[in-house]
């Protein structure tokens, strides 16, 4: 997500979604990804599924709270016009910072939740028939009373990366953390809670 001008001009004052495409060992140039995903709104932090399938977070004007996850599909090479992933993975305060897994089979994402461990906590649900599940809450082995954000896991699965943010000594610091974690355990929990 970048707040760069989209052609000559100055700088926009929301974030926009933007790729690049790699080329051997090189980068190429940014480029927008147009009207279809961006609006006049911030829209940001953008994860892709095998299927090019790309989910988000925006302020848009349709959303149910102050953040929202949104997914667009890619259909025929072009992007549709994005879809909120609705009530049960959004709320009425902020929901963002998406990860889907490559077969979008769960996403992890952050909530700020005022019953949570902290100022944002990291969630899990789970794609179930075509539906998402109610989001877990990680728990205190992830979760802080500090705003924990930015999930990310590794691509064989094993490990969730993640961002800290506080405050020390009056300065806001952004730590990165990773822990071991299995989706599967959590799909069981989920199973559990179900019975």
């Amino acid at each position: 997500n970048s707040t760069r001008p989209i052609s000559a001009g100055p700088a926009k004052e929301d974030f926009d979604i933007w790729g690049v495409k790699r080329d051997g060992n090189n980068w190429g140039e940014p480029f927008h990804l147009g009207a279809a995903i961006n609006t006049d709104s911030s829209d940001i932090y953008a994860t892709i599924a095998n299927s090019r399938n790309i989910y988000f977070s925006s302020n848009r004007a349709d959303g149910q709270g102050k953040l929202d996850l949104y997914m667009s599909e890619y259909q025929k090479g072009v992007y549709q016009s994005p879809k909120n992933l609705g009530p049960l993975l959004n709320t009425e305060n902020h929901d963002s910072n998406p990860f889907i897994s490559p077969k979008e089979d769960y996403i992890i994402f952050w909530r700020q939740e005022p019953s949570g461990y902290g100022a944002s906590d990291l969630y899990i649900s789970f794609k179930q028939q075509g539906n998402w599940s109610k989001p877990l809450n990680l728990g205190p082995n992830i979760n802080t009373k500090q705003g924990d954000f930015c999930p990310f896991m590794q691509p064989k699965g094993k490990k969730l990366y993640f961002s800290r943010t506080e405050v020390r000594d009056g300065k806001r610091i952004e730590d990165l953390y990773s822990i071991d974690f299995s989706p599967k355990e959590w799909k069981n929990k989920l199973a559990k809670n179900s019975n």
